[in-house]
C-alpha cells in the first residue's frame, strides 16, 4: 500500500519528484485516504498542479465540486499565500499564522490533511534556508494541532550550489521521505554523500591545520542586561567551506573520530577564557559551554572537564554545561551516570531545548539540574505568537516553582527581550547582544592564517578571538574598583616577546598609573613604563604567557611624594595577558609591614 494512504496524524512526509506525473498520483491517493476519513483538505498548489490534481480527483471517482463546496477540500493558490507570509525574505509566523493557520484552526477538531508546496517555491527561487525555516513551522503545527501534511518538492531545485545541504535537512525534517519515480533520488544521494565524505577528509586534522576557533558572546541578565555570562561556540574557519558553525560539521567530526578532540580543545580554552573573567574581582561571569547528545553519554567527557577545570584553576561552579534534552530521553540511564559525576565537580548543568511545562518536570525528576534554557521556535515568535507565550509563561512559572534558572536564547529583537523579561526569565543570550553570522564574503576569504591552532587549546583566531574577548570585558571592566588592562604580544621573528602592546584598559587603570585610558591604549608597555621589567613585571607577565599559568605579585610605587603598594594579578588570555591591579595601600599601612 503506497505509504500516502498509511499517513497518521502528525505525520510530516516529503516526497521529491522529477514529473508531475508522479507527485499527482501520488497526492490524489493522499487527498482520498483523508476524503474517505471524513478529514479536511487543505491544498496549498500552484495553477498547474491545481488542474492536474482535480482532473486526477475526478478521474478517480471523486466529487470535486461537492468537497470544495461543502468546504471539505481548500485550495489556495501557492504563490499568493507565499507572497502573504514573507518578509525581507523569511517565512513570519504571525504572516502564517493569518493567512494559512487560520483555515486549518478554523475545522477544529477535525484532523486537517494539508499539502503544500510554498516549500519547493522557495527552493526554486533560490532561498532554501527560507524553505527550511518554513518546514520548522509546519512542523511544529503537526506537533501541536492534529494535521497530517504532506510536502513536494522537484528534485531539479536541488541541482544547485548548496542543493546537498538542502537536501539533507529537508530530508530530517520530515517524519516519511518518499523517493522520486526514478534514479534521479539516487543521484542525488550519491552526491551528498560524496560531499560528506569530502567533508570528513576535510575536517580530519583540522586542529593541526589551525582553523578551529573559539567564539564568545555575551549572556546577560534579563531584567538589568548586565552581562552575567559568556557563551562559547566552537567555529570551523575552512578554505573550502567558508566558516561553520558545529552543527554544520559535528556530523563530519564523529564521523571522522575528530569529536572528542574538538571537545577537549573547546573546553580547555573555554575554562582558560574563564579564569581571565574569574579574577577580575566583582565580575563572577560563568562560562557556558554547549555539549551534544554523544557527549553526555561519553565517560570521557567527566575526565575531559575535571583536567580542564584543574588546568585552569577555574571553580566547578563557574563552568555550566548546556546538555539537549533529546539526548537525556534518549539515554536516561547513561545521562544520569554523567550528571552525577559532573555535578560532583561542582558544575552548573542546563537542560537545553525545552519546549514544554511537562518535560521541565521530567528533567527535573530524574536529574540533578540547575537551569533550563527554551526552544529556540518558541522565542523566535514570543512577541506575536499567542500559543507560544501561554507555553513559554507555564514553563517559567514551573521553573521559578522548582527552583530552576531559565535562560532563553537566539533572541535577536528589543520586544522579544522586554516580553521575556516581563514574564520572569532570567537570562538572554543571542544576536541582539552579539551577532556570530558571517556573509559569504567573509567565508570567501578565510584561510588557514587567519586561526592559529598549535595543537594546545591556548592558541585560537588572532583577531576575532582578541575583539571578543575584549569586546566581553567592557560590560565590566568600566564598573570595577580595580585598574583592568588587556595586553598583546608584540613578538620577534624568532617568536619571542619583545613587548606587549595594551589593547585596553578601563578608566581606573589610568589613575592608577597617572593618565587616561584613551591615551594608554595601542601604546607598548615598555616604551611607556620602561620600569616594569627592571622590577621583573614584564618578564613575570612573558611567563603567564608562555606557561599559560595565572601569577600574582606586590609592587611598591615611590615617586613624587607617593608611597602606594599595589596586587597585580595576570592570566593568560588569547596571546597576551588580562592584568588586573589592585590598590593595597590601605591594607599594607595598617599591617605596617615593609614590602620585600
Amino acid at each position: 500500500m503506497p505509504l500516502a494512504l498509511e499517513a497518521k496524524l502528525h505525520d510530516h512526509l516529503v516526497q521529491f519528484y522529477q514529473d508531475d506525473i508522479s507527485l499527482t498520483g501520488t497526492l490524489a491517493d493522499y487527498f482520498r485516504a483523508g476524503a474517505d476519513a471524513g478529514e479536511r483538505l487543505l491544498a496549498l498548489l500552484t495553477p498547474t498542479h491545481r488542474d492536474a490534481l482535480l482532473q486526477k480527483m475526478k478521474t478517480d471517482g471523486m466529487d470535486t465540486r461537492r468537497l470544495i463546496a461543502e468546504g471539505q477540500l481548500v485550495i489556495l493558490d501557492a504563490r499568493s499565500v507565499l507572497d502573504q507570509i514573507m518578509h525581507n525574505g523569511m517565512p513570519v509566523y504571525s504572516l502564517f499564522e493569518q493567512h494559512v493557520l487560520t483555515h486549518i484552526k478554523a475545522s477544529a477538531p477535525t484532523p486537517v490533511r494539508a499539502f503544500g508546496e510554498l516549500v519547493n517555491l522557495l527552493c526554486e527561487d533560490g532561498n532554501p534556508s527560507a524553505a527550511i525555516e518554513l518546514e520548522d513551522i509546519w512542523h511544529g503545527v503537526c506537533e501541536h494541532l492534529p494535521v497530517t501534511l504532506f510536502c513536494g518538492y522537484d528534485l531539479y531545485a536541488f541541482h544547485q550550489d548548496g542543493g546537498q545541504q538542502a537536501y539533507r535537512t529537508i530530508c530530517s525534517q520530515h517524519s516519511h521521505v518518499f523517493p522520486a519515480c526514478d534514479q534521479a533520488l539516487d543521484h542525488l544521494t550519491a552526491a551528498a554523500s560524496a560531499e560528506q565524505k569530502a567533508m570528513r577528509i576535510a575536517i580530519a586534522d583540522v586542529l593541526d591545520r589551525g582553523e578551529m576557533t573559539q567564539h564568545f558572546s555575551p549572556m546577560v541578565c534579563a531584567r538589568t542586561r548586565q552581562v552575567l555570562g559568556v557563551y562559547a561556540l566552537p567555529y570551523w574557519h575552512s578554505p573550502r567551506y567558508g566558516i561553520l558553525a558545529s552543527d554544520k560539521w559535528m556530523d563530519a567530526a564523529r564521523e571522522a573520530g575528530q569529536s572528542g578532540a574538538i571537545r577537549r580543545w573547546l573546553l580547555h580554552g573555554a575554562c582558560q577564557q574563564a579564569m581571565g573573567f574569574y579574577v577580575v574581582p566583582g565580575s563572577g561571569l560563568r562560562m557556558t559551554v554547549p555539549v551534544s547528545g554523544d557527549d553526555i553519554t561519553s565517560s570521557d567527557l567527566v575526565v575531559q572537564i575535571d583536567e580542564a577545570l584543574s588546568a585552569s584553576g577555574l571553580p566547578g561552579e563557574m563552568l555550566e554545561l548546556e546538555v539537549p534534552g533529546q539526548a537525556l530521553d534518549a539515554s536516561p540511564k547513561k545521562s544520569a551516570t554523567v550528571l552525577k559525576a559532573l555535578k560532583a565537580l561542582g558544575v552548573r548543568l542546563s537542560v537545553t531545548d525545552v519546549t514544554s511545562s511537562s518535560s521541565i518536570l521530567r528533567y527535573f525528576g530524574h536529574y540533578s539540574v540547575d537551569a533550563i534554557r527554551l526552544g529556540e521556535a518558541l522565542i523566535k515568535e514570543c512577541v506575536n505568537n499567542r500559543y507560544h507565550q501561554e507555553t513559554i509563561e507555564s514553563m517559567i512559572g514551573i521553573a521559578r516553582e522548582l527552583g530552576l534558572a531559565v535562560t532563553a536564547g537566539n533572541v535577536s529583537t528589543r520586544e522579544q527581550a522586554s516580553y521575556l523579561r516581563d514574564h520572569g526569565c532570567n537570562t538572554l543570550q543571542g544576536g541582539l547582544w552579539a551577532r556570530m553570522d558571517y556573509s559569504d564574503s567573509e567565508s570567501a576569504a578565510v584561510s588557514p592564517t587567519t586561526a592559529k591552532h598549535t595543537g594546545s587549546p591556548r592558541r585560537e583566531s588572532a583577531e576575532s578571538a582578541w575583539k571578543e574577548g575584549y569586546d566581553l570585558l567592557s560590560a565590566i571592566m568600566d564598573n570595577t574598583l580595580d585598574g583592568l588592562a588587556v595586553l598583546e604580544s608584540v613578538r620577534n621573528e624568532d617568536g619571542t616577546i619583545r613587548d606587549f602592546r595594551i589593547r585596553k584598559c578601563n578608566q581606573r587603570m589610568g589613575e592608577i598609573v597617572r593618565g587616561t585610558a584613551d591615551n594608554l591604549i595601542g601604546k607598548r608597555l615598555l616604551d611607556t613604563y620602561p620600569e616594569t621589567k627592571e622590577k621583573g613585571i614584564f618578564q613575570a607577565y612573558c611567563s603567564v604567557v608562555e606557561s599559560d599559568i595565572p601569577m600574582q605579585m606586590e609592587t611598591r610605587y615611590q615617586y613624587g611624594g607617593l608611597d602606594l603598594s599595589f596586587r597585580i594579578t595576570a592570566v593568560r588570555m588569547n596571546d597576551g595577558v588580562l592584568i588586573t591591579i589592585t590598590d593595597i595601600s590601605a591594607l599594607k599601612r595598617g599591617q605596617h609591614k615593609p614590602l620585600a
